[in-house]
């Protein structure tokens, strides 16, 4: 009788554990080998999945990651390969504009390994942007501009023949931002360096 007891309590446990499960978003790696299977990742990753390279990509056009006040936690893993950007404008946006001037992004990206070839590299609204160990960028004419947001540099070598990294408070991501950069809504850019190096002609 006591061994059934034990074996019903096993049992109990394990059916709530796949119930949990169940209802519990697993993250996972979505591997993708060109442009568009890497904007396809980004618009059905889930919240703390990571896309990994798994050769060289060269992008025709911006890849963007929207978020909002939901956010979206995504880590893109570049392995040993590289993504080279498009011959003008960023490589990565993060975040878009907000409607009716609503800058909210709780969403956290992080870039890491391999290298990143491109104009500019990393365009930031409002939300968190780490660029981690083992990540090499070789920027034209800059590394990165941020409204408002965090930006961390974690082990990540960052070169630019022009603009380091460049912080915005959050309304000047807005035409009329020179009118509007004290309100009180408007929100500061951080910058957090633990270890890497940025060598740029200015801004860095």
């Amino acid at each position: 009788m006591k061994g059934f007891k034990k074996l019903t309590a096993g049992l109990m446990g394990v059916v709530m554990a796949l119930g949990v499960c169940g209802f519990t978003a697993l993250a996972e790696d979505k591997k993708v080998s060109d442009e568009s299977g890497l904007k396809s990742a980004i618009e059905s990753a889930g919240n703390g999945d990571t896309i990994k390279l798994t050769s060289n990509i060269k992008l025709e056009s911006t890849l963007v990651i929207p978020s909002g006040k939901s956010g979206k936690n995504v880590t893109i893993d570049l392995g040993d390969w590289t993504l080279t950007g498009p011959e003008s404008g960023y490589a990565i946006q993060f975040g878009e504009i907000g409607a009716e001037k609503e800058c909210v992004n709780n969403g956290r990206l992080v870039i890491e390994n391999g290298t990143i070839e491109c104009n500019r590299a990393v365009s930031n609204y409002y939300g968190k942007v780490k660029f981690g160990d083992g990540l090499t960028v070789k920027a034209s004419d800059r590394i990165m501009t941020t409204y408002g947001g965090e930006v961390t540099v974690d082990g990540a070598e960052l070169k630019s023949e022009n603009h380091g990294l460049i912080l915005f408070n959050s309304y000047y991501a807005f035409d009329n931002a020179k009118d509007e950069s004290n309100d009180k809504d408007s929100a500061s850019a951080q910058l957090i360096f633990n270890s890497g190096s940025v060598e740029a002609k200015d801004y860095a």
